[in-house]
């Protein structure tokens, strides 16, 4: 079983989505995703949260609320993936990172 964190970073009516295209064997490959990621060791759900968060958008995460979890089994590796959702309401302005939106 693999843990990972899925968030949506919402700004008025707006949703951030990373387009997934740089990895090769993505499950994800070519679609619109939120941000997250796998659970590092001893990490809690939170602490991933805000670690992905940071290193995929250069964030800082001040809001957020739990959703649920998702339970994911993939067909191609018969893999689960237990997923933790948050809703992100508020955060600080960009910070170390350049985002490039296409």
């Amino acid at each position: 079983m693999i843990n990972t964190t899925l968030c949506y970073i919402r700004r008025g009516e707006e949703y951030l989505m990373l387009h997934r295209i740089k990895k090769k064997h993505d499950l994800n490959q070519d679609k619109w995703i939120g941000i997250g990621g796998k659970f590092e060791d001893g990490e809690s759900p939170e602490d991933c949260l805000l670690r992905e968060a940071r290193e995929e958008t250069g964030l800082t995460l001040t809001d957020y609320r739990y959703r649920g979890i998702v339970t994911f089994v993939s067909d191609l590796t018969n893999q689960e993936y237990i997923t933790i959702k948050y809703i992100i309401f508020q955060y600080s302005t960009f910070i170390d990172k350049k985002i490039v939106i296409n």
